[in-house]
């Protein structure tokens, strides 16, 4: 009996609780000891759960223009970071610091984005962070793929 038990509460277990975990991705996607900054016009932003997305068009050296995506928190957490959903609305320019999908694509987690306006938005990331200090947005590097390092304005 009490082995039946065990086997019982083992697959409940394996077929219930292990999936849930697995569902939801960790933070190994993103490489917290570097940041990038990019310039763009915003193409959407996604209110969405579990995570939001600001969809951004930046050009690279030669003026193409590459859609970088930026995962935050779920809409619950951003708007206690200060987000609203209208906070950027598509053709806003925008300049994002974020750190970077290990994989080398065009997203990341985002850090800061700073509006037309001039304020600053922080996303979840920075309390992961442990590179080197973003503060200054123009003397971060922009990305590789970009084709150039210079900082972004």
């Amino acid at each position: 009996m009490r082995h039946r038990l065990l086997q019982t509460g083992l697959a409940w277990w394996l077929l219930v609780i292990a999936p849930a975990l697995y569902a939801h991705h960790s933070i190994v996607e993103f490489d917290y000891t570097r940041a990038y900054a990019v310039t763009g016009k915003v193409k959407e932003l996604q209110w969405t759960n579990p995570h939001s997305w600001v969809q951004v068009l930046v050009p690279d050296a030669s003026g193409k223009e590459i859609e970088f995506g930026f995962e935050m928190g779920a809409p619950v957490f951003n708007i206690r970071l200060g987000w609203r959903k209208e906070s950027v609305v598509a053709g806003d320019k925008v300049t994002v610091v974020y750190c970077p999908s290990k994989n080398g694509s065009p997203r990341g987690t985002l850090m800061y984005i700073r509006l037309p306006s001039g304020d600053v938005l922080p996303g979840v990331a920075p309390r992961i962070y442990t590179g080197p200090s973003v503060e200054d947005m123009t003397k971060v590097p922009a990305p590789p793929l970009l084709g150039t390092t210079q900082g972004q304005q």
